[in-house]
């Protein structure tokens, strides 16, 4: 999210609006991925359930390494 938005619920309610599409759906499992540049976030993944199941070193999406993060929850 660009970082004017940062700080003002937006992603909040961004994963509350794709967690309810998410179950309306009978979704069983959901998958985020990310990127570790992305930092601030974690705390809104962990809010909704998710976990950090993988990481892997990406160096193909930009001019530095990056990590990208594979977050997953389980919907009942």
């Amino acid at each position: 999210m660009h970082e004017s938005l940062q700080s003002k619920g937006y992603g909040n309610r961004l994963l509350e609006i794709a967690m309810d599409f998410c179950r309306k759906m009978n979704y069983n499992h959901v998958i985020l991925w990310t990127v570790d540049i992305c930092s601030e976030a974690r705390h809104l993944y962990s809010k909704f359930g998710f976990e950090l199941t993988e990481t892997k070193e990406n160096t193909e999406w930009a001019d530095y390494k990056m990590t990208e993060e594979k977050w997953e929850v389980e919907l009942e």
